[in-house]
């Protein structure tokens, strides 16, 4: 999936950018390889072997079964090339093709993750060198899990490397922010257009739009 398509399914931030995309291991769809395979063989049996005893009988269920071949392989491609785990400078997004026409997109902030494990076991290890990726939330709560990843040690590390860049170019310490309503107005009565919307984005970053609209409210209604 190229970087414009995935632009039309979720809508970057201001200055958000996209630094990786990882999709699954093909093994992921194994079964439907064995299931093209029997059509396509069970077609040529039919072919050979029935052709000319069943007659147009049987070359409708040769049609049938190759049809259902061409049907095994569009589905596992559709849904290996719309499965993708997205890295941005910001965020995590989890998109899954979970079937022809049901798309599931999960998104997580960078400074929200705590911790990222690697799961996998010795065969499909030793064999494709693939395992799950599973995201935790501060909490001990799993937000994220991608299944089936190629290489997710270094998948592991990038994430790991993005979110510590996150966390010290948002970390709230760093921030003056304004105590009240005045002082908001005076601060964005000096930005121009480009300043005061890389000012939103990183607010998001240090305390999320919910303590921003507690603010804004608890202010207006003080004044």
């Amino acid at each position: 999936m190229n970087n414009a398509r995935l632009r039309r399914l979720f809508k970057l931030d201001p200055g958000e950018e996209i630094i990786s995309v990882y999709q699954q291991h093909k093994i992921r769809y194994f079964w439907y390889y064995v299931l093209l395979a029997v059509f396509i063989l069970v077609a040529f049996l039919i072919a050979i072997f029935f052709g000319d005893d069943w007659g147009w009988w049987a070359w409708t269920l040769v049609i049938v079964f190759i049809v259902g071949a061409l049907g095994a392989l569009f589905i596992s491609s559709w849904k290996w090339n719309n499965t993708v785990f997205v890295l941005t400078n910001y965020r995590l997004i989890d998109i899954s093709q979970q079937s022809l026409f049901n798309r599931q997109i999960a998104i997580l902030d960078l400074d929200k993750m705590e911790e990222i494990f690697v799961e996998s076991n010795w065969l499909m290890k030793a064999l494709f060198n693939c395992g799950s990726l599973r995201i935790f939330l501060p909490n001990g709560t799993m937000s994220l899990r991608f299944d089936y990843l190629a290489e997710p040690e270094k998948t592991q590390a990038a994430i790991y490397r993005q979110g510590r860049g996150s966390r010290t170019s948002n970390d709230p310490q760093d921030e003056m922010l304004p105590e009240n309503l005045k002082e908001w107005e005076d601060l964005l009565r000096t930005y121009d257009k480009d300043a005061l919307a890389d000012l939103v984005l990183r607010l998001r970053h240090v305390g999320g739009w919910r303590a921003w609209q507690e603010f804004l409210r608890k202010e207006l209604k003080e004044k």
